[in-house]
């Protein structure tokens, strides 16, 4: 101690030491710790510490909710200023903390315990490396991806689309070990698929993945559907194959497979439109002989089918062809009448007829004689008439197909004469002065036209005389002239309606007077008589004989 009077006198005691001890803790005087944390980032307690000596160490105490407590240093920044960084946990809720300070004196601080909100702004991962390179048309396609979050995975969802198309979108189901899955039926469609992915979290934190390109590969064989083939065909025909071919992405190319007995042959259907592909043959014309087909298509993947076989029997509709009719000659009453055809067929004639028939009279058919080859013929015996005879062709084949010619005609020429009998005699004397009768029968295949007389005295003119006409007998009377030493010359003729004129023999009648005529007439009775009786006497000699016998 010193001490000082009013005359300026000092003086002093001796020095002594006194031990002073430092009680007072560190003064925490500033915390410029952000009230907020986000998970997964770094925090950093940032506080102003001082102390009347000095500050020897400063920790931070910090703690999740009810989870354990960390004490860990702090370094000093500047003269009052300690720092200490940590990564946040990922963990949403409070952060506790606090302060503790210690000097050299051992004077330990423990400062309030404050509270830091932490706050999730991580936004989910994607894993999306075990997605395939390719999928196929038409098949499930199983989505398989890992999604994590440091908190939670609230939702996910795959927005996705082909080609140029719009979007589509499918949520996504949380299995286990952070994946999550999908099915999508794949398009019909070789437009590669495009994937997006999409994820929430907890704390609404959003992620998406870029585009991922998946190849769509067709896999699907075209389809053979509806069949319009006739299951009949006809010989020389054309034929239609008609078949409904569907394919996912599109028929490259259809050809149909024809199994004939002989062999086979491929041929190339056409698109008609969108679904239905045709071919057109020509079933061969002298066969019947069923065939069957096999379709196939293969689409632009080369993804091939094959139909089921189908059989078509054929059946022959081709009638025979009447080609040639050859008329033997001229047609005339009562004679053979030559009628040869020529007929074709692709399979085999059966039979050829002829039908025919006069006028408007009753039709007849006669079957024709096979000749050879494809010639065949019938001889028809002309009826005695001039009507126009009409004939027509008929064939069958062996197939039952008919065929007839159009109706041809024939005109018969009638070359039989009439026929002329003298029914009552004719004499070869009369008198002068008398009438001569004269009475015939004519008759003729078709018709008698008329009869006539012809007549003339020695060498004077030539008379005609029509016969009056009674059924089939025609009669006249001629006078003869009166005198004696004339003779009479009569001729008698018949014409028919086919122009045939038939003469009698020319009778030659002696003329003279009366008496000269009776006499001829009795020796003639005479004469008569006595050849009746001599054929009479022949007669009973012949009979007698027998009955000796």
């Amino acid at each position: 101690f010193y001490a000082v009077d009013t005359s300026d006198n000092w003086n002093n005691t001796q020095r002594r030491e006194v031990n002073l001890l430092d009680i007072a803790p560190p003064t925490l005087i500033g915390d410029r710790t952000p009230p907020t944390a986000t998970t997964g980032d770094p925090l950093t307690f940032t506080v102003n510490i001082t102390d009347n000596i000095g500050v020897k160490k400063a920790t931070v105490e910090y703690w999740y909710n009810n989870q354990q407590h960390k004490n860990e240093t702090m370094r000093r920044s500047d003269g009052i200023t300690w720092t200490h960084t940590i990564r946040v946990a990922n963990t949403l809720g409070k952060l506790y903390y606090t302060i503790h300070a210690s000097d050299s004196s051992n004077n330990w601080l423990a400062g309030k315990i404050k509270e830091i909100t932490i706050l999730d702004n991580d936004p989910p991962a994607f894993n999306t490396e075990e997605l395939p390179e390719f999928v196929t048309t038409g098949d499930p396609f199983y989505i398989s991806i890992i999604v994590k979050d440091n908190i939670a995975v609230n939702s996910v969802y795959m927005e996705y689309w082909y080609g140029d198309e719009p979007r589509s979108n499918i949520t996504m189901v949380e299995g286990e070990n952070n994946v999550w899955i999908a099915e999508l039926i794949v398009k019909e469609t070789t437009q590669r698929l495009h994937l997006t992915f999409h994820a929430q979290d907890s704390s609404n934190n959003w992620n998406s993945t870029g585009t991922v390109e998946i190849e769509v590969r067709d896999s699907d064989k075209p389809i053979i559907g509806s069949d319009a083939t006739p299951r009949r065909a006809y010989t020389g025909d054309n034929f239609t194959i008609s078949v409904e071919i569907k394919d996912n992405v599109g028929v490259m190319s259809a050809w149909v497979m024809i199994y004939w007995l002989g062999g086979n042959n491929n041929i190339t259907l056409s698109k008609i439109n969108d679904t239905w592909w045709s071919a057109t043959i020509t079933i061969p014309p002298s066969t019947t002989d069923p065939f069957s087909y096999v379709v196939v298509a293969i689409d632009y993947y080369g993804n091939v089918v094959m139909g089921y076989e189908r059989r078509v029997e054929v059946e022959d509709n081709d009638p025979p062809h009447i080609s040639l009719i050859e008329e033997g000659g001229e047609a005339t009453t009562g004679d053979p009448f030559t009628l040869r055809v020529e007929v074709q067929d692709n399979i085999e004639v059966r039979e050829v007829f002829v039908e025919y028939w006069y006028g408007e009279g009753e039709h007849v058919n006669g079957s024709m004689t096979h000749i050879s080859g494809d010639l065949w013929e019938e001889i028809i015996r002309v009826e005695n008439t001039t009507e126009i005879l009409y004939y027509v062709i008929h064939s069958v084949d062996s197939s039952g197909n008919w065929v007839c010619s159009s109706p041809r005609t024939i005109t018969v020429h009638d070359n039989d004469l009439p026929l002329i009998t003298i029914i009552k005699r004719i004499p070869s004397v009369v008198r002068g002065g008398d009438e001569i009768s004269l009475k015939v029968e004519a008759q003729d295949n078709v018709c008698v036209k008329r009869v006539w007389v012809e007549y003339w005295y020695d060498d004077g003119p030539h008379k005609n005389t029509t016969l009056e006409e009674s059924g089939s007998y025609y009669s006249t009377k001629i006078r003869t002239p009166k005198g004696d030493g004339k003779h009479l010359h009569i001729i008698i003729y018949a014409e028919d309606t086919g122009g045939n004129v038939v003469s009698s023999s020319e009778y030659d009648l002696e003329v003279r007077g009366s008496i000269l005529v009776y006499i001829g007439i009795a020796g003639l009775l005479i004469v008569s008589s006595l050849l009746v009786f001599i054929l009479f006497r022949k007669v009973m000699i012949k009979r007698k004989s027998h009955e000796e016998e």
